[in-house]
């Protein structure tokens, strides 16, 4: 199987690119749709459009994971970039579409999450660590997801899988899993180059993950645009 994962599209939609170019078995979309300074909000919405029509044409083959610049137009939040006139046009297409929308995804060991998933969290929201950690996560309410902590940037443990950065994810991520995450901005993709988690955010930089897994084994590469 050739999994592509893409990191925060923030509107961009280098993802078509990506996808014609590795022609991928799987496409995850890693969350943040939205709130791009440099994307017109027009824009930004009518590319996820694209994304929810590719998601209704692929239902079992895209992977559409919530990140927290998508959570705070479904509950009382306001991050940096929150676009303020076109909320209620921007809630609308994230509620209309949220059931094609989900936390977290897990396969072959690989568990994808906007920011990645710490023991501490897991263990204030009830989570059992397991096979089915994901399921698990995906049937918890949108406020689960919420901001908590006391790092403004979202470093703390407690943090949710849509918020917690890298610093304390290294401190406390659960253990068996491979996390593939973004939220955090990168130069370049290298999944053989940190032992916490393979971070792609890096749609900016025209980069993406590919997973491709054979016979029992895994190999990675970077799409390069």
């Amino acid at each position: 199987m050739r999994i592509l994962a893409l990191g925060d599209t923030h509107g961009r939609s280098a993802w078509k690119q990506h996808i014609e170019k590795q022609n991928p078995d799987k496409i995850i979309f890693i969350g943040d749709y939205f709130d791009n300074g440099n994307i017109q909000a027009h824009d930004q919405r009518h590319n996820f459009e694209d994304i929810i029509e590719l998601k209704k044409s692929r239902p079992d083959d895209v992977i559409l994971i919530l990140g927290n610049h998508d959570l705070h137009y479904l509950i009382d939040e306001e991050y940096s970039g929150y676009q303020w006139q076109e909320a209620p046009v921007i809630e609308k297409l994230l509620r209309d579409n949220i059931n094609l929308l989900q936390w977290a995804h897990s396969q072959n060991g690989f568990l994808f999450t906007h920011a990645g998933v710490t023991k501490s969290w897991c263990k204030n929201n009830g989570i059992v660590q397991g096979e089915d950690i994901a399921e698990q996560i995906n049937q918890l309410p949108t406020h689960a997801f919420r901001f908590v902590g006391d790092s403004f940037y979202g470093d703390d443990i407690i943090a949710s899988p849509v918020w917690v950065r890298p610093r304390s994810l290294a401190q406390d991520k659960i253990d068996d899993w491979t996390l593939v995450v973004g939220h955090t901005r990168q130069e370049n993709i290298d999944p053989t180059n940190n032992k916490t988690a393979i971070f792609i955010d890096a749609i900016e930089k025209g980069q993406a993950l590919v997973i491709t897994t054979k016979k029992g084994e895994v190999n990675f590469e970077t799409s390069q645009l």
